[in-house]
């Protein structure tokens, strides 16, 4: 079988995570001959390796005209090759060119991760030349019929999260000391945590709170002004970004994760590798998490006005304190239905009938 995929390597997120492990996953296998367009200015073959084919397209092209030239020829390319399935890791109108491009023979998925995603300019394109719509989750596939199109198949397909190997070690909580709670993820303003802090500043003094935020994005510096204005510079602190080993052992190190989006939301990875850990969550009520708190009751969602956010927060921290959470249970309840080796299972369902597992 021919699989063409297509996907973003040049920034960090979730889709990128997941078209890393999906070329180690589909390269893994005998039966498959791989092709990957990959995004990315660095100019370099992702992997290096003389297994599958593959093209870099910049990410940041010099101009309109040079980005139409090299996507042409990547598409001519990959018609000529003639895949029998492609697969659009993302929304894009690069993804969709290249579907407009490939022959009928070839059956195109494209993959969508916004759980509120709408119809537009450019998911018009998308139903009109994809074949099939893979959603993150469950959830998403009505809501992606209802608010985007019941014209073409959809159908649930999830994405890999990061693979994170290193032994996990309990930590050890001494009497009196702060519970430790982290945020992961880019600082956007659909993050939510300029609110957030605001609305649990009490919780987090009351409470004996240390609120580490892990990461960067262009929000960074407004919520590092709320942070002063809200007296929590002593126990809500920025600490930037991290790498893979040192994401594994600030896993080990906190009691809760929380995730309080405020738009735009559907399953941040974050959430499937805080399982991993047995962590419980604090998110808001929006995109998946209903969905996935229907498993892990240690998942608390809440909505996002200042009463609940600073009522359901201070119930969180408490049943935390009362060691109400079985780590054990949440880590079994992601072994067992959100861990690559599950997901992987679905892959390869989708790809033995690809057709018939859209309809």
């Amino acid at each position: 079988m021919k699989v063409l995929i297509m996907g973003n390597t040049d920034h960090k997120g979730g889709l990128i995570i997941h078209f890393m492990h999906l070329i180690k996953f589909l390269k893994s296998k005998e039966n498959i001959n791989l092709f990957v367009v990959n995004i990315n200015d660095n100019n370099e073959k992702n992997f290096k390796s003389s297994d599958y084919k593959e093209i870099s397209l910049p990410y940041k092209p010099k101009n309109k005209i040079h980005k139409f030239l090299l996507l042409l020829i990547t598409a001519l390319k990959a018609r000529f090759w003639n895949p029998d399935i492609f697969i659009a890791c993302g929304p894009g109108h690069g993804f969709n060119f290249l579907a407009r491009i490939l022959g009928s023979s070839t059956f195109k998925i494209q993959q969508e991760v916004h759980y509120d995603a709408k119809m537009d300019s450019l998911r018009m394109v998308s139903v009109k030349v994809f074949d099939a719509i893979a959603v993150q989750t469950k959830s998403m596939v009505n809501n992606y019929k209802l608010n985007v199109s019941d014209k073409i198949s959809v159908n649930y397909l999830p994405c890999f999260s990061k693979k994170l190997e290193i032994p996990r070690i309990k930590r050890i909580k001494k009497n009196n000391q702060y519970t430790k709670i982290a945020f992961f993820g880019r600082l956007a303003i659909n993050k939510g945590l300029e609110p957030f802090i605001s609305n649990v500043k009490d919780v987090i003094l009351k409470e004996k709170i240390l609120l580490n935020i892990h990461g960067m994005g262009p929000s960074l510096d407004a919520i590092a002004k709320t942070i002063e204005n809200n007296g929590l510079s002593k126990q809500v602190k920025i600490l930037g970004p991290y790498s893979d080993k040192e994401y594994v052992n600030l896993l080990n190190s906190y009691d809760a994760v929380i995730i309080p989006s405020i738009f735009n939301e559907g399953l941040p990875l974050v959430t499937i590798e805080a399982m991993s850990f047995g962590l419980p969550i604090f998110a808001s009520k929006m995109g998946a998490f209903p969905e996935i708190s229907r498993l892990n009751k240690s998942l608390v969602l809440t909505e996002t006005d200042k009463k609940s956010q600073n009522k359901n927060f201070l119930l969180f921290v408490k049943n935390l304190k009362k060691g109400i959470y079985c780590r054990k249970e949440i880590s079994k309840i992601y072994q067992e239905n959100f861990s690559n080796k599950i997901f992987e299972k679905e892959w390869l369902k989708m790809l033995e009938f690809p057709k018939k597992y859209f309809k």
